[in-house]
């Protein structure tokens, strides 16, 4: 998959809808080569027999929900192809500036694009078929809850509102305060084509604006939800930490 490729302007296209005054290019990841499809060696993932309905009820608990798309998929042929994402054996990582930490699927690779009042790190299975990033940098003066939910609709949208079959879905207020879009769009690599379902999480802590982003293809969903919601629901910002 091409996440490394898309994922690597998340520094320049936020910090511009932010409006914080910096705009230099993010430097693109070492890991550039992408995964190619198997047809002998990984186990074809069940197909997805149905969308799960997208809830706008707030969860019981303070925790980030992760919701399966409701927009229905176009235009994928073959996407059990794509290799099989593993996300076991969660480890925990902790930012050299104590900023934040997260849970991290074992050999999931980070790639740190942190500059001066922003800090960026992205991971990728070993496949490159999945992602987490996580994308901090200071809150302008005046923003609220309306406000950072149009920064993330402005943000999916210059991002990744060019690749086919782009959607992104309502926003859905979470209980611990964050809010959720889901998107995705359709990739093609080797003849096969699957939909990757992300799920994107903005919220203000303090002085400061976290974005939490989750991608995956979306018929390997279902099996990556379980590890995936504790690895978003492992994530904490330590906002006295001066960026």
């Amino acid at each position: 998959m091409r996440f490394q490729n898309l994922l690597a302007v998340t520094a320049t296209a936020m910090l511009a809808l932010a409006a914080c005054g910096t705009n230099t290019t993010t430097p693109t990841p070492t890991t550039t080569t992408a995964a190619t499809p198997t047809t002998t060696t990984t186990a074809p993932a069940s197909p997805t027999t149905a969308a799960t309905p997208t809830t706008t009820e707030a969860p019981a608990s303070k925790s980030k929900v992760l919701s399966k798309a409701t927009t229905p998929a176009t235009g994928t042929s073959s996407p059990e192809k794509f290799l099989k994402v593993k996300a076991d054996n969660l480890q925990s990582y902790k930012h050299k500036t104590g900023l934040f930490e997260i849970d991290i699927p074992e050999g999931w690779t980070p790639t740190d694009n942190s500059k001066p009042n922003e800090t960026i790190v992205l991971w990728f299975d070993p496949t490159k078929n999945s992602l987490i990033s996580v994308d901090i940098f200071n809150a302008p003066e005046g923003i609220d809850s309306a406000k950072m939910t149009e920064l993330l609709k402005s943000f999916l949208t210059k991002t990744f509102g060019s690749r086919p079959g782009f959607f992104m879905e309502e926003p859905i207020s979470q209980s611990d305060g964050s809010v959720q879009i889901v998107w995705g769009y359709t990739e093609t690599i080797q003849g096969a084509t699957g939909r990757i379902q992300g799920n994107s999480f903005i919220e203000k802590i303090d002085d400061k604006i976290s974005l939490l982003t989750t991608g995956v293809l979306e018929h390997q969903f279902d099996d990556l939800k379980e590890p995936m919601s504790r690895v978003i629901n492992s994530y904490k910002v330590n906002a006295s930490v001066k960026l």
